[in-house]
């Protein structure tokens, strides 16, 4: 059974009187918002006009009667006669501009087409009124079955509301529409400013030329400059032959993989032979493997019309699609020209140096968790980051970053100087944050990790690796680092971390102790309670060693980041040390080098690789 309901007939009724009701109480509403033209209002200007027109030439007489007085009684007789004269032009030419008035009046004056030669009362009369429009006007169609519509009255905005076109009014003399201020007040004498008025004449006279500014022109004229240097920078590396090739790959704001390529010749162009670095072009490549950026490197030296076998150096990072023994960029281009030899960059080896010691255990991962969880609480709300400024005055906190090199020890120098300030911007945090999150992990940082001895130990000691690796790392990145002090510089870093091993742990321990104090924190390492596991029959109790907290530090912490900063920074450097060493020894003794007898040398050299086969 179907539950829909049917009113009576009665409410039916009522309700279709209501709504009648309504309707008619809303007749009407339309008119608030228009503008209506009265039927008798060009009639009361007309009669306003002719009663201008009677009492201005009623005032003309009178005026003519007691002038002819004046005269009669003051001027000769042709000065009488030339005044009436005056008089009656001046009336003549009253009458005609009245007369002229009344034909724009029984003509329409609101229609744009009347407005040619008008006066400065008729004029002011049109602005007082303002633009009239009739919306039941029937447009007439042009020759394209077009016409006008009162719709063009009104624009339509983005947000849906309808603008009113004031200024636009319709001729219907004219089929024509125009702006109401700009026919109104039109005129042939206006001037121009100087700025206009030059521009004007330029533009009739022939003075003006085209000017190239469109983003495809200045594309153009872009291209064409890069063009030109790099045809130089091309024509150098050809006069010096030989050439080496840097390249490294970045990803762009767009997240397309951007490959730098950069050439390197010894320029002997200039009185002093010296060795230039030229950035040639940045290369958009898709396949990433090593094969696919070798046939980029390939395809773009043969477009440069340069030869791949005159290649004697390459310079990657230290990826595995680039350094791979076997699979690599340095080794596809070492099959077909073994003269390119590889070096590796000795700023990005720092780097995967210090990436290495950073996640070699869980309390070095757990430290740089800390530091970032520290940048990310502040960081993540503006009103949060107001409460750091607001203890913190120098410096800034900084995030971690794998590629950026001086990350880690900005970071962590941030917080090793502000250790105190910092903690009280945690504990503020946590006092006024109404997010119970926030308040618990603002809380948990400055309770069990600043207020930790060994959280401030281990700050000191990543620090001191830090600014050790990070000074190496900015001397090796100057441009006038020569080979001999790239060498001393890194194995003097390897004695620095040997030396630290012995004696750097005592010092750090120094240093901690007083921020400790500082921060009135103990100074003290917290015993944890050690788990023994169950003794078999055969095993002694007194076999287990035990150790005291800060020998348990020294040993599974501190040595430990320690020895992997040594290991890694010699098994990095180690590939290409026996070519550095001999590069180092003939930069170093050049003069020796000059009186060397290069014909014994190299018939000694042939003699020991068999290359020829003596038929004899």
């Amino acid at each position: 059974m179907s539950t829909r309901k049917y009113l009576p007939g009665y409410e039916k009724l009522l309700k279709k009187r209501k709504i009648e009701k309504q309707i008619e109480s809303q007749k009407g509403s339309m008119d608030k918002f228009v503008t209506s033209i009265k039927k008798n209002t060009i009639e009361s200007l007309g009669e306003n006009i002719t009663n201008e027109q009677e009492t201005y030439q009623k005032e003309l007489e009178d005026d003519e009667i007691i002038q002819q007085k004046e005269n009669n009684e003051n001027s000769p007789n042709n000065v009488e006669t030339s005044d009436v004269t005056i008089i009656d032009n001046e009336k003549q030419n009253n009458l005609e501009e009245n007369e002229k008035m009344t034909n724009l009046l029984t003509n329409n004056i609101y229609d744009p087409s009347q407005w040619e030669n008008i006066d400065t009362k008729l004029r002011d009369l049109l602005v007082e009124k303002g633009p009239i429009r009739e919306n039941d006007l029937k447009f007439p169609l042009d020759k394209e079955r077009r016409h006008f519509s009162t719709t063009f009255y009104f624009k339509k905005l983005s947000n849906g509301e309808k603008f009113d076109r004031r200024w636009l009014v319709y001729s219907k003399d004219l089929d024509k529409a125009f702006c109401f201020c700009c026919k109104l007040f039109n005129s042939t004498t206006h001037e121009f400013d100087l700025v206009m008025q030059e521009h004007v004449q330029r533009i009739q006279h022939g003075g003006i030329h085209n000017h190239y500014l469109g983003h495809n022109i200045q594309n153009e004229l872009i291209q064409l400059l890069a063009n030109e240097i790099k045809g130089k920078i091309i024509k150098k590396i050809k006069e010096a032959k030989y050439f080496s090739i840097i390249l490294d790959c970045t990803p762009d704001v767009s997240h397309q993989e951007q490959m730098t390529l950069v050439l390197r010749c010894v320029n002997i162009s200039t009185s002093s032979v010296k060795i230039d670095e030229h950035f040639v072009e940045f290369l958009k490549v898709d396949d990433t493997s090593g094969k696919g950026l070798f046939n980029e490197i390939i395809s773009v030296i043969k477009s440069l019309e340069l030869d791949i076998n005159d290649v004697r150096g390459q310079g990657y990072d230290n990826g595995s699609n680039m350094k791979g023994k076997k699979q690599g960029v340095q080794k596809r281009i070492i099959d077909i020209n073994p003269r390119a030899f590889y070096i590796p960059c000795g700023c990005h080896n720092l780097n995967l140096v210090l990436c290495d010691v950073a996640n070699s255990c869980p309390k070095a991962i757990s430290f740089f968790g800390v530091v970032q969880r520290i940048y990310t609480l502040f960081s993540s709300s503006t009103k949060r980051w107001k409460i750091l400024q607001d203890n913190v005055s120098s410096l800034t906190l900084k995030p971690l970053s794998q590629t950026r090199w001086e990350s880690r020890i900005e970071s962590v120098k941030a917080i090793k100087f502000q250790a105190l300030e910092i903690r009280d911007a945690l504990l503020q945090l946590a006092k006024t944050s109404e997010d119970p999150k926030t308040k618990s992990e603002a809380d948990c940082l400055a309770t069990y990790e600043l207020e930790s001895f060994e959280f401030l130990l281990g700050m000191t000691i990543w620090y001191d690796i830090l600014f050790a690796v990070n000074s190496v790392s900015k001397n090796l990145q100057s441009k006038d680092m020569h080979i001999d002090i790239a060498i001393d510089q890194l194995k003097g870093l390897i004695s620095f971390f040997k030396k630290y091993r012995e004696d750097g742990f005592t010092s750090a321990v120094i240093s901690s102790k007083e921020i400790a104090i500082k921060m009135e924190i103990e100074p003290i390492f917290h015993e944890k309670r050690i788990i023994r596991r169950k003794k078999q029959f055969d095993e002694n109790v007194n076999d287990e060693i035990t150790q005291s907290a800060e020998e348990s530090f020294r040993i599974n912490y501190f040595l430990y980041i320690v020895d992997q900063a040594i290991s890694s920074i010699e098994s990095r450097s180690t590939m290409s040390q026996e070519r550095l060493s001999g590069l180092a020894i003939l930069l170093i003794e050049k003069e020796m080098l000059e009186e060397l007898k290069y014909k014994n040398l190299i018939s000694n050299f042939a003699s020991q690789k068999a290359r020829k086969i003596n038929f004899k």
